[in-house]
């Protein structure tokens, strides 16, 4: 077996533990159907008004509840696509998501994931 082959199935193999690590936590790796609700295009182009409604939803918040946490706030987004590049850096990460429309980056802390993070990383 060549060098070249040897490490290609090195690689296949991490995959294939990468699966199955995810098949034992519950998750399924291969989802028959996922919709998402955005893209990458329209999100960079609404920016402004999804923070605007972020801080709208936190300033109800606090008008309720002066004593409420507003950094658990969050509006969500769905997207579909394939990761381009990742950067792991401890316990924050980026990736680039590359969709029909174009390419967003993403932001992942071990902090804000909890164990979803250890998936995100790998």
């Amino acid at each position: 077996m060549s060098e070249e082959e040897k490490e290609q199935s090195e690689l296949i193999q991490q995959r294939i533990d990468k699966v199955e690590e995810m098949k034992s936590k519950g998750i399924n790796p291969y989802p028959a159907r996922f919709f998402p609700d955005s893209f990458s295009k329209a999100l960079l182009q609404d920016y402004t008004d999804i923070i605007s409604k972020t801080e709208a939803l936190q300033k109800k918040e606090i008008d309720a509840n002066p004593t409420a946490d507003i950094t658990k706030i969050r509006i969500t987004h769905k997207l579909a696509g394939r990761i381009s590049s990742k950067r792991v850096m401890g316990k924050a990460s980026f990736a680039t998501l590359k969709d029909r429309d174009g390419s967003i980056q993403l932001y992942g802390a071990e902090k804000d994931l909890d164990e979803s993070y250890h998936f995100f990383k790998t």
